[in-house]
């Protein structure tokens, strides 16, 4: 008897600790860059689109920006795969370059080739285990959202929201890629000073400052995870400061997408908007027209939580780094999200 209770207890403690808490897994760090590592560049969503010629040209200034930070490339597999799809490779081909990046010792780190559509395709593909046997820096963002989540969620990985291989990295950009992901720094975002962009949506005297651990991406994108497994599920004692971003969306949509995400029990203790550019205002047929501003007001305001936006996020040239799983401070006030932890380790850490 008192060993099937034990039996029981060691099942559900089990349950909890890997269905119920935000991470299927501890928390893992990957090791940070140093010169002469290899990167991998993968293509799980959308191709270039290009001419021949052309995209010859947008990969050689690809190779030559990572070789300029003294790093080494190693293409994908099928990231030419496409032939007039929409996407840039088949979901099996995706999910192959994905897995044998991870998989290759001589890779240290893995960058999106880009976004647009497609990532939710290879969701089922991964292999979560090797990813998780075999950790290593893994960076995009927009559709991207998708597979970074999913790592995180399911393997307790680090992954990164920052540039993807394709962009042209802006002096900005990089400073945020070395000091994150080469010198492992505890770096506070917006320390150097608000963007021209700043406001504090919520954050009084009282309600200026949240910790958590660090969740988000694209609007659409993260919100298409609700439900799915690779959605992190919550206990008593989380907390997520999330961050959310989008492009050329109408803003009734975002409306939408902002009330699924808010109304699903997840333990938001502050909220961090980036530069959601491109976003049609919505109108009424009385003229009047919903502004983001009014969006986030309307649906976040009751939360009586800190909120800020119009930070270094998303589909921008000057964009910051941010790791998702790790824990911050953010301050809707100064404009600053603190890194409480470096999200790297040095070479050889444990």
């Amino acid at each position: 008897m008192k060993k099937t209770i034990n039996v029981l207890l060691f099942v559900v403690g089990s349950y909890l600790l890997f269905c119920c808490h935000p991470m299927a897994y501890a928390i893992i760090k990957p090791a940070a860059l140093q010169e002469g590592d290899t990167v991998g560049i993968i293509a799980p969503a959308c191709p270039f689109r290009l001419k021949p010629e052309e995209e010859r040209m947008e990969i050689d200034a690809m190779v030559k920006r990572l070789e300029d930070l003294g790093l080494r490339v190693k293409l994908g597999k099928h990231i030419f795969n496409n032939e007039k799809s929409y996407y840039a490779a088949k979901p099996e081909e995706a999910a192959q370059d994905l897995n044998e990046m991870f998989a290759d010792q001589e890779v240290k780190a893995i960058i999106a080739l880009r976004g647009g559509y497609g990532s939710d395709r290879i969701l089922k593909l991964i292999d979560y285990e090797a990813i998780r046997q075999n950790p290593k820096i893994f960076m995009g963002y927009s559709d991207i959202t998708t597979l970074l989540v999913a790592i995180t969620v399911k393997t307790g990985l680090v992954t990164f929201h920052g540039p993807m291989a394709s962009a042209k990295w802006s002096p900005f950009t990089t400073s945020y890629v070395k000091r994150v992901l080469f010198d492992g720094e505890t770096v506070v975002f917006g320390s150097e000073g608000k963007s021209e962009y700043f406001k504090t949506i919520a954050g009084g005297e009282n309600c200026s400052k949240a910790e958590g651990k660090l969740l988000g991406g694209n609007f659409p994108t993260f919100s298409a995870l609700i439900g799915r497994e690779q959605f992190p599920k919550f206990i008593e004692g989380d907390g997520v400061i999330l961050f959310l971003e989008d492009i050329g969306d109408a803003t009734h949509r975002v409306s939408k997408a902002l009330n699924q995400v808010v109304n699903i029990g997840m333990p938001i203790k502050g909220i961090v908007f980036g530069q959601s550019g491109k976003c049609e205002e919505s109108g009424g047929g009385d003229g009047t027209l919903l502004t983001l501003d009014q969006v986030y007001k309307d649906t976040i305001l009751p939360l009586e939580i800190p909120v800020m936006s119009g930070v270094n996020i998303g589909h921008i040239p000057d964009m910051y780094v941010m790791p998702i799983g790790i824990e911050v401070e953010m301050d809707a006030v100064s404009g600053t999200i603190k890194m409480l932890e470096p999200a790297v380790c040095g070479h050889g850490e444990v």
